[in-house]
């Protein structure tokens, strides 16, 4: 673990205390064993232990609660890192899963642009089964996404915009491909939502990057 500046300052001070006590201590003893005085060696020794007896005992608390205060920004930090990583995992997990089903659309329309008006062409019932398929992928992982946000919320006090978890929650609206009667009304749909998406999960990972590089500054000044 890293010492914070203030941190390393307060070690140095109670070392050079502990330095400055014995240095005052031997010239009072050698004062005081010239005067032939035992008695004053006796008192001022227990002043000067005293008064720095209790100077030290204050900067060993400040000392360990500052080592405190670091440890647990670090922990802090290490928390908000690690759970980027699975929101990063999970957003490109969806991402692909987004991908998929694009990619599956687009080639069945193209299939039936060009058999247009024969029976190779998908009809939409076709297409919704295959698209249900992805759709309940897309559910899943949406829902985990959500979940992994509000972790992340919960664990850093850090607030991530609302339209983040309205965007997700639009993409699990919008592919539920069972409400749509034509490809039409679809492919408009999921064309928006993807376009969403894309800005989505690079705003997302940029207020991730901005928020790990704020916790790791915090931790170094």
């Amino acid at each position: 673990m890293k010492l914070t500046k203030e941190t390393a300052i307060a070690i140095n001070t109670i070392a050079t205390l502990a330095v400055a006590t014995s240095v005052v201590m031997a010239a009072t003893f050698i004062l005081f064993y010239y005067l032939n005085s035992s008695t004053g060696i006796k008192d001022a020794w227990s002043t000067i232990a005293s008064f720095f007896g209790g100077f030290t005992t204050l900067t060993a608390a400040y000392i360990a609660s500052k080592l405190f205060n670091d440890w647990r920004d670090e922990q802090a930090y290490l928390l908000a890192k690690e759970l980027s990583l699975e929101i990063w995992t999970e957003f490109d997990s969806l991402y692909m899963e987004l991908v998929a089903s694009t990619d599956y659309y687009a080639q069945a329309l193209q299939v039936n642009k060009y058999f247009k008006g024969s029976q190779k062409q998908y009809d939409i019932k076709k297409i919704k089964e295959e698209m249900r398929s992805h759709f309940y992928k897309i559910n899943d992982q949406s829902l985990k996404c959500l979940l992994i946000l509000e972790k992340f919320e919960e664990y850093t006090n850090f607030k991530f915009p609302r339209n983040h978890h309205e965007n997700i929650s639009s993409i699990m609206d919008i592919y539920d491909i069972n409400k749509y009667k034509n490809h039409e009304e679809f492919a408009l749909k999921e064309a928006n939502v993807f376009s969403d998406y894309i800005d989505l999960h690079n705003q997302i990972k940029l207020d991730l990057k901005n928020y790990i590089a704020l916790s790791k500054k915090s931790i170094n000044d």
